[in-house]
């Protein structure tokens, strides 16, 4: 034998072979199914480039040579532009109120306000505002439930020249003490029922409601010109530090927002469902109200498929935003609910492919849109319509930069990277938040100077993406500690910080695992401080009740002897130890009794994935949350006739305690009969 060729076969999608000889020869071989020859003629390339920078520059460091230019990046990373008004949110809409003053501006069940009401009524307690001392670059602190008049009190923050601090139910009387001191508010809007949450505020207190403090009708003075760069609101996330942190949006980057071109037409009623909280309200109340739109304000309690179809029927509600754990909740249950709408977005965390598959197919009429976008991005920076095709072929990225938006993908150096090669998401335009409230170090570190324009600056996001061939923008994962349950943004770091401070713990660690539901939960791993006297979980999590927002306090918590370390010293989360979810619930069984407890655990097993539940189970504990809890309170609809709110299951978190609210709910309902 004189010449042998071979092709080495491998298990790996991509596999690099070099070949000495008088010149060195590269193979690079591919799994078809993991990538095209496009894609790895492509890398071949990229590589050729590298070695002859290597030689002809052997001097410069191996993180400082060039790479490989992609001529189809500068189309990819600019989103286009529109004409953004320079002017401030109460300005545009006056401009609308003058125009439609007979139009609805927002409805909802305490009632409908036209355009001429809300201003005229928004103008009134902004009246109020400025007398208690509110004024330009002001903090207003907003408790109140979602309603009509928390559109009104928004709006009146606005005029009044300040910015709204909503604070989300979740948030117990210290954590609203503490944004009280952080923004050093000067008043606070609240509703009655949340008063209990200011325990001595030290700031004027207006009490907004149907049957708190009226809006007087007095003169008062006018309203101050609010520039187009004054705080329009403080929005506060979890930090990693243990700190909250509060992103400042102006008026110019909630203006930049609602002038997206893809509001225009099936924008026209938004269902407004989310918390005040959460910044995904930016987009229900403000894209719809400064384009003349309708504010359809969904009903107090839980967010349900009946409510989205009554939403369109009775409302004309046209569009609304989910996160995707309740989409991918409706996907499951009812995806037909969304048929009334003309489109319904959804993001906040990795998509479920056959989610979107099930509501393309149930509701050929609804487009679907899969959207991302930070908390310092004013809500939603890139999107793209998922089909029912590529849902199938599990194909949803997170889309392409929306209008007035940039998006860049780079490494370390902050250099573009090319097309399906992974680096870190940097956002710039419009939209891109003033910083984080009174916290300049961090501020610096995540608002970085654009290299690739003039005084700009970038949005470092932490995430981890690729363009793929289309120039739309894939979810890798997560730079960092940060995760997002149930569309909530959470910095474990901040979980880990409360948790030392609890009684007995030394160190704790805090992981993301699946429950037997399929459910994301939190668990706390906790490093007692003396080895002898474990701290009670049951202690700790009292504690962490009036330290932390609900759904940030771990659904379980175990005392470990020792917390994994990497080589490094960090901790090892992959290390940590996963909870038994059946010895939790086996270690305290106790059979159900009544027929209404039979019944309920055959629910909370069905949903939760076990094979059996005990009176004394606790529905969190074993895997449940929000999510899940709406499913057993539709499941107990079907099976009871009775509908109970979700917080009922908060208040009645084991078997035998929920039943004994169920049962109260059903003779109540015989008794109405009656």
């Amino acid at each position: 034998m004189e010449d042998v060729t071979a092709n080495e076969a491998t298990n790996y999608p991509l596999t690099l072979s070099a070949y000495s000889g008088d010149r060195v020869r590269l193979v690079l071989g591919y799994e078809p199914k993991h990538f095209d020859e496009p894609t790895v003629r492509g890398l071949l390339d990229h590589l050729g480039d590298i070695l002859r920078a290597i030689t002809e520059g052997a001097d410069v460091p191996l993180g400082r040579m060039p790479g490989r230019r992609d001529p189809a990046l500068a189309a990819f990373q600019d989103g286009g532009t529109t004409e953004v008004p320079g002017r401030s949110v109460p300005e545009l809409f006056a401009e609308q109120a003058g125009r439609r003053p007979d139009a609805v501006a927002v409805t909802g069940e305490d009632g409908q306000l036209t355009y001429a009401e809300l201003d005229a009524e928004a103008d009134r307690l902004a009246r109020v505002l400025a007398e208690r001392g509110v004024g330009p670059e002001s903090r207003v602190l907003l408790l109140m439930p979602r309603s009509t008049r928390v559109v009104v009190a928004m709006l009146a923050v606005l005029k009044a020249g300040a910015a709204y601090v909503p604070v989300h139910a979740a948030f117990p009387a210290d954590r609203v003490a503490w944004l009280l001191k952080d923004t050093a508010a000067a008043a606070a809007v609240a509703d009655t029922s949340m008063l209990d949450r200011l325990v001595e505020p030290g700031v004027p207190v207006i009490t907004y409601d149907a049957i708190g403090d009226a809006v007087p009708a007095g003169s008062g003075a006018a309203p101050p010109r609010v520039p187009a760069d004054c705080a329009a609101y403080v929005m506060f996330t979890s930090g990693s530090t243990g700190t909250p942190k509060g992103v400042t949006v102006s008026h110019r980057s909630v203006v930049a927002l609602t002038r997206d071109r893809r509001w225009q037409g099936a924008h026209e009623r938004v269902l407004f469902h989310s918390p005040h909280a959460f910044d995904a309200a930016t987009y229900e109340v403000w894209a719809p109200l400064l384009a003349g739109g309708t504010v359809a304000v969904a009903p107090a309690g839980d967010l349900t498929a009946e409510v989205i179809r009554t939403g369109a029927a009775r409302h004309g509600v046209t569009a609304m935003f989910l996160t995707t754990a309740l989409f991918t909740l409706f996907a499951q249950a009812d995806p037909g609910c969304f048929g009334g709408l003309r489109e319904v977005w959804t993001g906040g965390e990795a998509a479920q492919p056959a989610a979107f598959a099930r509501v393309a197919e149930a509701c050929p009429d609804t487009t679907v849109v899969h959207v991302y976008g930070p908390t310092e991005t004013t809500t939603f920076a890139t999107c793209t319509p998922i089909t029912a095709d590529e849902a199938r072929a599990a194909v949803t990225p997170i889309g392409r930069p929306m209008d007035n938006t940039r998006a860049y993908v780079l490494d370390a150096l902050l250099r573009p990277v090319p097309a399906g090669t992974a680096g870190e998401l940097y956002l710039a335009g419009d939209g891109v938040a003033r910083g984080y409230e009174n916290r300049p170090a961090l501020t610096a570190e995540r608002f970085v100077a654009d290299p690739f324009s003039a005084g700009g600056r970038l949005y470092r996001t932490g995430d981890v993406v690729r363009w793929d061939a289309d120039g739309r923008i894939e979810f890798i994962g997560r730079a960092d500690g940060q995760v997002k349950i149930r569309g909530f943004r959470i910095e474990l770091g901040e979980i880990e910080n409360a948790l030392a401070d609890c009684p007995g713990v030394a160190r704790a660690a805090v992981a993301v695992v699946d429950s037997p539901s399929g459910s994301k939960q939190l668990v706390g791993h906790l490093l007692p401080e003396e080895p002898a006297a474990r701290p009670h979980p049951d202690a700790v999590r009292a504690k962490l009740a009036g330290m932390l927002p609900a759904y940030m306090v771990p659904a379980v918590l175990l005392p470990i002897d020792e917390l994994p370390l990497t080589p490094n010293g960090k901790v090892d989360r992959r290390a940590l130890p996963a909870p038994d979810w059946s010895r939790m619930s086996e270690d305290r069984y106790e059979a159900p009794e009544t027929v209404t407890e039979e019944a309920l655990a055959d629910i909370w097993a069905g949903i939760l994935g076990r094979e059996r539940i005990g009176v004394h189970d606790n529905f969190f504990d074993i895997g449940g949350d929000s999510v899940r809890g709406i499913q057993v309170v539709g499941a107990v609809e079907t099976a009871f006739g009775v509908r109970v709110p979700t917080r009922s299951l908060f208040a009645h978190q084991t078997l035998r305690a929920f039943a004994e609210a169920v049962e109260e709910a059903v003779l109540a309902e015989v008794e109405d009969l009656d």
